[in-house]
């Protein structure tokens, strides 16, 4: 293995800073007539160094050159000698004036260098006089190239991919870049990750962060553990972009407010748990999980520091946006038991978060262990089982959840006569009369009952009522005319209630269904797009509903809208559920059979039929396993789907052959004993 050091010929400086990277801007000025120039860059960044290759290459030339020190008045230094002017922002206004004199007479040689901040009035009118005369050298960052250069100058050699881990902490930070530098020798690279090497550039951060005042040093802690710029409360003095100013200044942030890497890895080594749970709780849901590095799914650097009041603020963090950023909630539970938080019901809640992230694999694996829990077995449970069930193709296996696990509330019972209804099992819509569900929702509107503020309707609650009337409804021989108006009315006030609980079927897909099957394409075709725009069911539904609106769009062959709502429906990130891919492939297949020819729609149909062969049929679909059946009778493929035709009726015989879903199904069978012969 090669030596991953740096090899120094005898007395070399090993001391880098930026003025190595703008070497000819300080020729430029140098020679200048007169010298005039102003030099600009944060702690540590090569000013000073600046200042003095300026002045030796005066001296060089013979020109009288004055360091304005604290004994020197800058009044009394003649025009024709080169004044030097370093840490502008440390002198005191009387002297800053004087500085500002010499700066306005534009025959006088003056160089000056200041950081960034703080910045007077006098001090923005000299540097404005002085680039007026020669662009202003700006210190910041150093690259590989900037390093690379010095080192070959000083006769010293660094591995290629030493030095790209060094910059890679440091951020390019010159001063951090220095100590790195100074400091590495072949120790710090036993372990690939300069480990040791960090340890003692963290040192010297601290060192630093400790002579900073209050306000900066809690900016910087707290945006060291936030994923954003946070907010400098009203009451603080500073702004918040005079503590980024300074705190670019000192060299411990970049220049949009985000701390170099090191920096933020030696904060949150430092910091007591008492502050980590104060600043948590300040942040709310923009605290920080991501390593030091900031590498995508690494582990949290919360998750070394047991302590369950970090758990519990993190818990109630992650509550906060469990509907609206599921990933994120996902990441904060995550954090929160790995924080060392015992709390049980956090389980189905990593549940529901897992869910809505489409990660079912991760959303069964919480709800099994949830399961095995008396403590957990809820309606939230038993919910988001039977909705992962439903989504990988099984809705019978759904349905069983509730048989096991009865429901309590309303809300749980609609979601169990959806997977009952759905799996063709009509006799178990009887066991939602009795129990838990059924005496809470015998007590709602009763004179009897003890005011109560959880039974006052509530849209989810009033949404979730009309779903489960109007699919009973739908499963009459003669439905009344208000069948699905109620349907689509429950979509609609589904959708105004931002709910993204699991659900086996969406209200949406339900009432186009029932829309479909009435004929009624227009209705079908309203109720699918209010629903995709506005997002009913949060981010797992989003795929599903633009495959129902392509499928929709198919019927009334407007060809445009389906493909556009196919393309739409494939770019979601979430992971593509089994049940979707039965409605993507039926889609892909429709368009082929409709607008291809037979070569285009065998190639389809073989591409896509192994993913959608092992799939359990359900009520739900129907309607897409019937564009299916049409497509292979086409073909003459009259064994693939015949089971999966055997099972759809099936389910609408034992459903009493209700007419608003039956109808398609039969067709479809028709057609395809006519094109088969059969």
């Amino acid at each position: 293995m090669a030596m991953h050091t740096i090899h120094r010929s005898p007395e070399v400086r090993t001391f880098f800073t930026g003025a190595y990277s703008v070497r000819r801007d300080i020729e430029r000025i140098a020679a200048g007539a007169p010298p005039r120039g102003y030099v600009v860059g944060p702690s540590g960044s090569g000013k000073s160094i600046a200042l003095r290759e300026i002045h030796d290459l005066l001296v060089r030339d013979g020109l009288a050159v004055r360091f304005a020190d604290a004994g020197l008045d800058p009044v009394t230094v003649s025009p024709s000698e080169v004044l030097l002017v370093d840490d502008l922002h440390q002198m005191d206004a009387e002297r800053i004036d004087a500085v500002y004199e010499r700066a306005a007479d534009p025959d006088a040689a003056l160089v000056v260098a200041s950081r960034p901040w703080p910045r007077s009035v006098r001090g923005i009118e000299i540097s404005r006089r002085l680039e007026s005369s020669a662009p202003a050298i700006v210190l910041g960052q150093v690259t590989s190239s900037d390093v690379r250069a010095y080192l070959r100058e000083q006769g010293a050699t660094l591995s290629a991919s030493c030095l790209d881990q060094i910059l890679a902490f440091t951020g390019g930070a010159p001063w951090l870049v220095s100590h790195a530098l100074a400091s590495h020798d072949s120790t710090h690279c036993g372990d690939g990750s300069h480990q040791e090497l960090r340890h003692i550039i963290e040192q010297r951060i601290l060192h630093r962060l400790d002579a900073i005042a209050g306000p900066l040093r809690e900016m910087i802690e707290m945006t060291c553990v936030s994923s954003r710029t946070p907010k400098v409360e009203q009451e603080d003095p500073m702004t918040a972009d005079d503590l980024v100013a300074q705190g670019y200044s000192e060299g411990l942030l970049l220049r949009s407010g985000r701390p170099f890497p090191v920096v933020r890895s030696a904060v949150r080594a430092s910091m007591p748990v008492h502050r980590i749970v104060q600043i948590t709780e300040a942040l709310a849901d923009r605290i920080d999980l991501g390593d030091d590095d900031g590498a995508a799914g690494a582990p949290t650097w919360l998750a070394g520091i047991d302590d369950q009041r970090i758990g519990t603020v993190l818990a109630a963090q992650a509550d906060r946006v469990l509907s609206t950023e599921p990933s994120r909630a996902s990441e904060l539970y995550h954090a929160a038991r790995a924080s060392g938080l015992d709390d049980y019901e956090l389980t189905i809640r990593q549940a529901l978060a897992a869910w809505g992230a489409g990660d079912l694999d991760a959303a069964a694996g919480f709800v099994d262990s949830a399961l095995t829990d008396h403590r957990l077995v809820d309606d939230a449970t038993s919910d988001t089982a039977a909705a992962v069930w439903s989504a990988r193709g099984m809705m019978a296996t759904g349905s069983e959840v509730y048989v096991a696990l009865a429901p309590r509330s309303e809300k749980s019972a609609v979601c169990a006569a959806i997977s009952h209804v759905g799996a063709g099992e009509p006799e178990r819509l009887d066991l939602l009369a009795t129990g838990g569900a059924a005496d809470t929702i015998g007590r709602l509107g009763s004179r009897e009952a003890p005011a109560n503020p959880a039974n006052a309707p509530s849209t989810l609650g009033i949404a979730m009522r009309m779903l489960g009337r109007g699919l009973r409804s739908s499963l009459d021989h003669h439905p009344s005319a208000a069948t699905l108006s109620q349907l689509a009315r429950a979509s609609e006030l589904y959708t105004s209630s931002r709910a993204t609980d699991p659900l086996p079927e969406l209200p949406a897909v339900i009432a186009t269904a029932v829309a479909v099957g009435s004929g009624d394409l227009a209705a079908a075709k309203s109720i699918i797009d209010a629903a995709v725009a506005g997002g009913q069911g949060g981010a797992w539904a989003t795929r599903r509903l633009l495959l129902w609106q392509a499928w929709v769009a198919l019927q009334g062959e407007r060809v445009a809208t389906a493909e556009e709502s196919l393309a739409l429906a494939e770019q979601q990130r979430l992971p593509c559920a089994p049940r979707d891919e039965l409605l993507r492939q039926t889609i892909l297949v429709s368009l082929a059979r409709r607008y291809g020819d037979l070569p285009a729609l065998e190639a389809t149909w073989q591409a896509g039929i192994e993913s959608v062969r092992h799939i359990d049929v359900d009520l739900y679909t129907l309607l897409p396993l019937s564009s299916l059946i049409e497509a292979a009778a086409r073909l003459g493929d009259a064994t693939t789907l015949a089971p999966h035709l055997a099972q759809g009726l099936e389910i609408v015989q034992r459903l009493g052959a209700p007419p608003l879903w039956s109808t398609r199904l039969w067709w479809a069978g028709v057609q395809r004993g006519i094109l088969l012969n059969k």
